[in-house]
């Protein structure tokens, strides 16, 4: 089925109309991730991952871990020499972190890394310091359930991001991305915006498969003339001439 290429099963390199491979559908998906969440928002969010990435740094620089992210121009990422940090590979790494049933990214057979996102809590990162810290270490820390609070980490430094790399001009500032939004008023609109485009599902009839294209919807006029719908199915065609 990997070679196929009809139907759905269409081969990857050659997927030039699938819609996996629109860019339009990324650039609406990121339109409307900006206008859920909002300029504030994007802010609050931006400032949590990297706090978050920050306080992993911290706690890996205390276990030994060589950091290969710049201390100070980082965003959501960390990166770990794990050559250097004293393993044999990253396969070995992240084999240990998948016991756990969590995916880390593997840069290359000495380099992995752990990247931050909005839905990110303090449990998952306390899971991800104790499981580095149990590599480190012949025991398992004594209480690997107990997750860091905030108030753990009130006298750390990165609160919020630094200036060097804070946007000052406006950006925004549309009043889209002000408004407040339920998730059902969310749907609706952007129905609301799909309706003002004209689709498929308004101008062509699509028919069957893919293999059979499609037809515009001019070419089903016939149907509304008048007498059209009273032919019997199973009248002669040579009765019918008066309809045809």
């Amino acid at each position: 089925m990997a070679m196929q290429t009809r139907e759905q099963h269409i081969r990857r390199d050659k997927a030039t109309s699938n819609i996996c491979t629109a860019q339009a559908l990324l650039a609406n998906m990121a339109s409307f991730y900006m206008q859920w969440h909002g300029r504030h928002g994007l802010r609050k969010i931006a400032k949590k991952v990297r706090f978050m990435a920050h306080i992993l740094m911290t706690q890996l620089d205390r276990l030994g871990y060589s950091i290969i992210t710049h201390r100070e121009n980082h965003f959501d990422t960390v990166a770990i020499d794990i050559k250097k940090s004293g393993f044999s590979s990253s396969d070995f790494v992240c084999a240990e972190f998948n016991k756990h049933e969590i995916n880390i990214r593997r840069i290359s057979d000495s380099q992995v890394s752990v990247s931050f996102d909005e839905i990110t809590t303090l449990t998952d990162l306390d899971q991800l310091i104790e499981i580095f810290a149990s590599l480190k270490t012949t025991n398992i820390m004594s209480s690997p359930g107990e997750f860091l609070t905030l108030e753990d980490y009130q006298n750390m430094t990165y609160k919020s991001l630094p200036a060097s790399v804070v946007r000052n001009t406006p950006f925004m500032s549309e009043d889209q991305f002000s408004l407040k939004f339920s998730e059902t008023n969310m749907m609706r609109y952007i129905h609301r915006l799909s309706d003002k485009d004209i689709g498929l599902a308004h101008s062509m009839v699509p028919l069957g498969s893919c293999t059979m294209k499609l037809n515009s919807a001019i070419t089903m006029i016939p149907i509304t003339w008048n007498g059209f719908s009273d032919i019997h199915p199973f009248v002669p065609r040579d009765q019918c001439q008066g309809y045809l």
